[in-house]
């Protein structure tokens, strides 16, 4: 859960929103946050901004 926080200015926008997180900052945000980028943390940040996404697109509806 802390990768996924110290990515929270990391979120590509749409005309409709954020669409997603801006995959290209994740292992340089995880390197400087001394977190080992592993298969299991990535698979879990996608299903963290995947439930953000979700909530986000309740709140526009």
């Amino acid at each position: 859960m802390t990768l996924f926080f110290s990515l929270a200015t990391q979120w590509r926008e749409g005309f409709s929103g954020r669409i997603g997180l801006d995959y290209a900052a994740i292992r340089p945000t995880a390197e400087m946050a001394g977190i080992e980028l592993t298969p299991d943390l990535f698979r879990d940040l996608r299903a963290m901004e995947t439930e953000a996404l979700k909530v986000w697109s309740e709140k526009r509806t």
